[in-house]
């Protein structure tokens, strides 16, 4: 997706959109966001785009085994600031060890 022409990612765009809005079952969305790299502007966007249209996003905070603790702490406070949604939708995972996966499911549960 990064290496995507900027026309191709506005198509894409219209895509999203166009599946997001013509989904009446939609309850909730989850964006996985790698702990190691800074939200895109599209990421930012999308999240902004669900929440003017009432649909919540859960982001769910993937590879946080890949940082030794007090660098996880002090970047997961740095995403948290970043992020358009409710801090308590932000949820550190990590599919290698397990961790997260559990509140994950429980805030996807609740949406539903």
């Amino acid at each position: 997706y990064a290496k995507a022409s900027k026309s191709e990612r506005a198509l894409w765009k219209g895509l999203v959109e166009g599946y997001l809005e013509g989904r009446p079952v939609l309850r909730a969305a989850v964006l996985l966001q790698d702990l190691r790299r800074d939200p895109s502007e599209d990421e930012t966007l999308l999240l902004r785009w669900l929440l003017e249209r009432e649909l919540p996003a859960l982001v769910a905070i993937t590879k946080i085994d890949k940082l030794k603790p007090n660098q996880r702490t002090t970047r997961l406070r740095a995403l948290g600031g970043t992020l358009p949604v409710q801090a308590d939708w932000v949820i550190p995972t990590s599919a290698q060890t397990g961790a997260g996966i559990e509140p994950l499911w429980r805030a996807i549960d609740t949406l539903l």
